[in-house]
């Protein structure tokens, strides 16, 4: 059985306690985004949710998990500088077509993946180098309580990413980037 074949056949089971709260995550959006985000991960690329549909009841029926390259970037015009260099993001949508899909059976109480493409048109990251993608960054609250009781002791930012990257056992042990760090 090919990876394609094992994925297709994928169903999640829909949790009875399903809340119809639009402003709530089901459990199966939960476990297929962990599904597909960890999947991603292991690939070497990073991922997003795209497009979803739902019925008058506000319960999901379909829902569409992309690669983070999906999509084409619309060129900037060029900005008149005076003299001082702007540094050039790089293309970050390149029009990948790797996706998953899911939808809703007939019978309303399972999930079945209905599409996914695996084929990537771009470089794949390197495992190493994962951590650095933005789906697979995170700053838990455990760290967010850590973070706050540091900076209420006057520790800079910056000092408490060297603490957590100590305690963590080196930088892509972490889990978020310096940046994330001060977003949160």
């Amino acid at each position: 059985m090919t990876n394609e074949d094992r994925y297709t056949k994928l169903s999640l089971d829909l949790v009875k306690e399903n809340t119809k709260d639009h402003k709530t995550r089901a459990p199966f959006e939960d476990a297929i985004h962990k599904f597909y985000n960890n999947y991603g991960k292991e690939s070497g690329v990073g991922t997003r949710e795209w497009s979803s549909r739902k019925n008058g009841d506000k319960v999901v029926i379909r829902k569409k998990y992309v690669c983070c390259k999906q999509g084409h970037s619309v060129p900037k015009k060029p900005v008149q500088n005076n003299g001082s260099s702007k540094r050039r993001r790089g293309i970050v949508r390149e029009g990948c077509g790797a996706k998953l899909a899911v939808v809703r059976s007939k019978s309303g109480d399972k999930y079945v993946v209905s599409q996914f493409i695996e084929a990537h048109s771009h470089a794949l990251t390197s495992p190493g180098r994962t951590y650095l993608l933005r789906s697979h960054r995170k700053v838990t609250a455990a760290i967010r309580a850590l973070a706050e009781q540091l900076s209420q002791a006057n520790v800079a930012t910056c000092q408490q990413m060297s603490i957590f990257e100590v305690q963590s056992g080196g930088l892509e042990n972490v889990g978020f980037g310096l940046q994330d760090l001060y977003k949160y």
